[in-house]
């Protein structure tokens, strides 16, 4: 059930957005849509300001964390639904750090983990003057740790392996999902530069019940800011 109910508000959110996107007024020069690349491809990277949020089995989260600062990598391939209305997909390389005291043994923590994400989302340009244009961008993936480390005080600890980091890639419980907005502007007909903002959030117990009853649950966010390179093509 719960399979059917997100196909279906994908596709009231899809033809929402299109709906509003032939409505809107666009600034500047309207034929910039004939003339608008059919596909392109986006790379973005910057920093990362991180936080982790930790319930255990028995649903107790007595662990304050302190945020950390990373940095983010994403590789997107998008192409035109309709009129400004693109879908994306992509990989992303994200990481997180944060750390603890636990003042009461005077015991430090330290945790830092890396994962590379498989998503696919929406990118709709709302807005558009001359060279410039406001885009809002979504994405939701399956996400999998490729390394991870728990520091306690002075010893390191391995963390790759342990089950609230990692599963199977595609086993329907570590997902991610990301939503934001992007300022491009047009340097040449081969090449659009920008800067992004976005909010990442990543959990190992699924989106919609957290935390999950029972179950040691983690969630992990970024708040990211970042540049980007577009190549379009096929205009």
């Amino acid at each position: 059930m719960k399979k059917y109910s997100t196909a279906i508000f994908l596709t009231f959110f899809l033809f929402s957005l299109s709906y509003l996107q032939s409505q809107i007024i666009t600034w500047g020069d309207r034929d910039n849509q004939a003339t608008m690349a059919k596909q392109f491809v986006e790379v973005s990277l910057g920093l990362a300001s991180t936080d982790f949020t930790y319930f255990n089995s028995k649903g107790s989260n007595e662990v304050f964390f302190i945020p950390g600062n990373k940095n983010f990598l994403s590789l997107n391939y998008s192409i035109r639904l309709v009129g400004t209305l693109f879908a994306r997909t992509g990989f992303d390389l994200m990481s997180f750090a944060t750390s603890s005291i636990d003042e009461s043994n005077r015991n430090s923590y330290e945790w830092d983990t890396s994962y590379i994400g498989l998503g696919t989302g929406l990118d709709w340009m709302f807005l558009s003057f001359n060279k410039l244009s406001l885009r809002a961008q979504s994405k939701i993936g399956f996400a999998n740790i490729i390394s991870g480390t728990q520091k306690i005080n002075s010893e390191v600890f391995d963390i790759t392996n342990n089950p609230e980091f990692k599963d199977a890639f595609f086993n329907g419980e570590h997902l991610y999902f990301s939503y934001g907005i992007a300022l491009n502007f047009i340097l040449s007909e081969n090449i659009t530069i920008g800067i992004n903002a976005s909010q990442l959030t990543y959990t190992n117990v699924g989106l919609i019940n957290f935390p999950k009853p029972g179950i040691e649950s983690l969630r992990q966010k970024a708040q990211n800011f970042g540049f980007t390179i577009i190549f379009p093509f096929l205009k």
